[in-house]
């Protein structure tokens, strides 16, 4: 039989997140129940990933879409723990080359550490963190990949670079902040890993590429 009694006698709860909460967009049964009896009864949670390829803000957006109060402060994520690494190693003056995604990189810029994307730079470090679409097209899950119409050139040269023999790139005209509304997610490059979605995309790019071509004046 469970021991409840132990249960309610603890105040801090350290939880996972993708797998333990919520599976992609749905919210385990009890367990918006559990967080709220947590809190009503004095107690704390905090949320642990490691999944270094989101922010806390983009758990926020999702647990609150799901029904959940969340703020960033509820949570702890890989990138947190490196950046008190990097800084306890008095790294905070060093350039660093990272492979990770744009969010990843956001975070380590905003914590003051100095960040490179030249890779052919004199850094003083290496940082390598989760890429979703390095991991999708690595193993042969991409059917395409899409960049943001205003993604720095340095970006969108290396994602080409990655991708190159391995899977078709193609830009969207749609900026990253416009991308962000629509898929909740604040990144500038995204992998297309259904093969009928992955059609449509091409299809309506091509489509948009042929009205701009009417439109455009005649010399």
């Amino acid at each position: 039989m469970p021991d409840f009694a132990r249960l309610r006698a603890k105040r801090l709860f350290l939880l996972d997140l993708d797998g333990t909460l919520s599976l992609d967009e749905r919210l385990f049964d009890g367990a918006a129940d559990f967080l709220r009896a947590i809190r009503s009864r004095g107690g704390t949670y905090r949320f642990l990933t490691n999944n270094s390829s989101r922010g806390a803000e983009s758990y926020v957006e999702k647990l609150r879409r799901l029904g959940v109060e969340a703020e960033t402060s509820d949570f702890l994520t890989s990138v947190d723990a490196l950046i008190a690494h990097l800084h306890a190693q008095g790294m905070a003056e060093k350039l660093l080359y990272v492979c990770g995604t744009q969010s990843m990189k956001r975070q380590l810029t905003q914590a003051g550490l100095r960040l490179t994307d030249d890779r052919d730079a004199a850094v003083d470090a290496l940082v390598m963190g989760f890429d979703s679409v390095k991991d999708s097209v690595g193993k042969g899950k991409a059917q395409l990949v899409l960049c943001a119409g205003d993604l720095s050139e340095g970006t969108r040269r290396r994602v080409g670079a990655f991708c190159e023999d391995w899977v078709e790139v193609a830009d969207l005209p749609e900026t990253q902040f416009a991308l962000a509304q629509i898929s909740k997610k604040p990144t500038g490059v995204f992998a297309v890993t259904d093969p009928e979605l992955a059609k449509l995309c091409r299809k309506n790019l091509a489509a948009q590429a042929a009205n701009q071509k009417e439109e455009r004046p005649c010399q």
